[in-house]
């Protein structure tokens, strides 16, 4: 994890700002507090992008009296669901922001998790941490011990699953470190569970690999 710089994400009496861009959080900084001030919010509001996801759900904010508002990119990243964030857009304009602000209600902050029954299957999670090492889908193919064809239907079944247009751009997200804490928090079992189904058929070597490199990928 990395720690907070407080001098770096500044903090108000009702807002943080999580967020890397400086241009952004400073114009978020002058929006938000201004309107916070006119409009008498009594809530916190947290402005934050993936990176700084756990990081919030550190903080243990009150979901009752806090705002979460999550400024995504090419991906909505409807599979991190521990928070009741709304997500928006980071070119989103002023005026789109302050009508967001403007339809939370008062006394109903809390949020439905927009996923919260997203789930991996153990091949899915194999080949994402195969993904994570950098292999190609021949290499996969070999080290899990099924047709490459397979491994192709793997690859567009966990695009879909995450919403992923390219694989390049599923790419940039599993080396994100946000989502290698995500991987690890939810499937941290992996290993166990793959190195138990080799020996079963043989292949507790291929899989070796995994279980000693992969918990630098996913920790």
């Amino acid at each position: 994890m990395v720690n907070l710089n407080t001098s770096d994400y500044p903090s108000t009496y009702t807002s943080s700002f999580l967020i890397k861009d400086s241009w952004l959080r400073l114009g978020l900084l002058n929006l938000v507090e201004e309107y916070v001030h006119n409009k008498r919010l009594k809530a916190n509001f947290v402005f934050f992008t993936a990176e700084y996801y756990y990081q919030v759900l550190e903080r243990k904010d009150s979901f009752y009296d806090t705002v979460f508002i999550f400024f995504i990119r090419d991906n909505a990243y409807s599979f991190l669901s521990e928070l009741p964030a709304h997500r928006v857009s980071i070119s989103v304009s002023p005026q789109k922001l302050i009508g967001l602000l403007d339809n939370i209600v008062p006394t109903r902050f809390i949020l439905d998790s927009q996923n919260p029954h997203f789930h991996l299957s153990e091949r899915e999670a194999t080949f994402i941490a195969f993904s994570t090492m950098g292999m190609l889908p021949a290499e996969i193919s070999v080290k899990m011990d099924l047709h490459i064809k397979t491994i192709y239907d793997l690859r567009l079944s966990v695009l879909k699953k995450f919403g992923c247009a390219t694989f390049n751009s599923f790419s940039v997200m599993i080396h994100n470190p946000f989502f290698k804490t995500w991987m690890a928090s939810h499937y941290h079992n992996i290993n166990k569970q793959c190195d138990q189904n080799c020996i079963t058929s043989g292949k507790s070597r291929e899989f070796a690999y995994l279980n000693e490199d992969s918990t630098r990928f996913f920790s």
